[in-house]
């Protein structure tokens, strides 16, 4: 449905006399319909939550480390919305009860989760994944870019709450757990297709 919406777009805006070949602008289009689809899915399941500060927040933190660190990225654009909103909503869960039960520890929370997400992007980070892959070129520095960004984000949000007191933004602690467990899934799924290929070859040469 997607695809062919983008499909009637493209032919209305494009021709082949255009400097790239329909497909690109085809593709192109489908990604910006879905990230548009997916960006009002969150921001109107903020408004009905009555966390729309939050859900801004979210979708920035998410999107600009993601950007660098990669992770699992689903085949089609449909389930790609529907991780996002199962991720958007887990994450809500984990962030009322950690403002409603855990904010004295406000500093050890942020520790732990500091650290694990370190430890973890510093270990895996950046993870292609069949539908996004990441260059070798790119890789170290995609690492670094996205270490920096975990670090900001997180000092950042910590900092601000601390000071202001405005506990919006520590949706941003949720989030960073979003991000580590997509790599860590990716990282799961890509040992699975290693090890089903394998099966399959061997099946083949019949042994």
């Amino acid at each position: 449905m997607l695809h062919t919406l983008s499909e009637k777009i493209a032919d209305f805006l494009f021709d082949n006399n255009d400097d790239y070949p329909i497909e690109v602008y085809i593709y192109g289009i489908e990604i910006t319909l879905s990230t548009i689809i997916g960006a009002i899915s969150l921001l109107t399941a903020g408004l009905i939550f009555n966390l729309f500060a939050e859900s801004i927040i979210y979708m920035i933190s998410l999107s600009v480390i993601r950007m660098f660190s990669g992770g699992y990225h689903s085949k089609t654009y449909l389930k790609c919305n529907i991780v996002l909103i199962i991720s958007y909503i887990c994450s809500i869960l984990f962030y009322r009860i950690y403002i409603n039960h855990f904010l004295e520890n406000n500093f050890i929370s942020f520790g732990i989760i500091f650290i694990i997400s370190l430890c973890i992007f510093i270990l895996f980070a950046p993870v292609s994944n069949p539908n996004k892959d990441i260059s070798d070129t790119n890789k170290n520095r995609f690492k670094i870019i996205s270490l920096l960004l975990v670090v900001a984000e997180l000092g950042l949000s910590y900092i601000v709450y601390e000071i202001t007191g405005i506990y919006q933004v520590l949706i941003v602690l949720p989030t960073i757990v979003v991000i580590d467990i997509s790599i860590l899934v990716e990282i799961i799924f890509q040992k699975r297709r290693v090890h089903n290929e394998k099966i399959k070859q061997c099946i083949k040469e019949g042994c």
